[in-house]
């Protein structure tokens, strides 16, 4: 009896603490184009690419959902993908990217939504970056939101490339 309890224990432990995930009820997507220009030095820190006015488009995207902002327990970032608009670019000289969302009210409160760290040296193309855990709900129904790309990279970017970043949010 004393056997049969303790091969049990474990997975009464394990299992406990699952719980299922909510369903994501829509997606919210967005894209943001800039430029990484030639010649950026690896040794003079992160590189970074801000816009301030994304417009969240959340009134309209809501009620195409049938759903208010208080109906949501959170909008978390889905997906993201970082490519060239014009041409498939090498990517080797990049050796991190942090996506960083922030309001337009406070922008020093940021909050990282997408990242990818030590990029491949031949790594070409599109480069799909991984989403956090944040709750970006506060920031997604306001009406505008801001973006900051930070790139660390590890070599003098060789051309200037006209960039898009694609992404999305889960609403749950």
């Amino acid at each position: 009896m004393k056997k049969i309890f303790l091969l049990v224990l474990p997975f009464v432990f394990l299992f406990s603490n699952c719980k299922k995930d909510d369903a994501i009820l829509f997606e919210m997507e967005y894209f943001y184009d800039f430029t990484i220009t030639a010649g950026l030095n690896p040794f003079s820190g992160t590189h970074i690419f801000e816009i301030s006015e994304i417009p969240s488009l959340a009134d309209a995207i809501f009620s195409q959902n049938g759903k208010t902002a208080e109906e949501l327990n959170e909008i978390n970032p889905g997906t993201a993908v970082l490519r060239g608009i014009f041409s498939n670019p090498d990517n080797g000289y990049i050796q991190e990217v942090s996506i960083k969302i922030f309001s337009k009210e406070d922008p020093t409160i940021e909050r990282e939504i997408f990242y990818r760290d030590q990029i491949a040296l031949n790594s070409s193309g599109d480069l799909g970056l991984v989403g956090t855990l944040v709750n970006a709900k506060s920031y997604l129904e306001k009406e505008d939101f801001g973006i900051r790309v930070e790139l660390r990279l590890r070599d003098i970017s060789p051309e200037t490339i006209e960039m898009r970043l694609d992404f999305n949010f889960f609403a749950k």
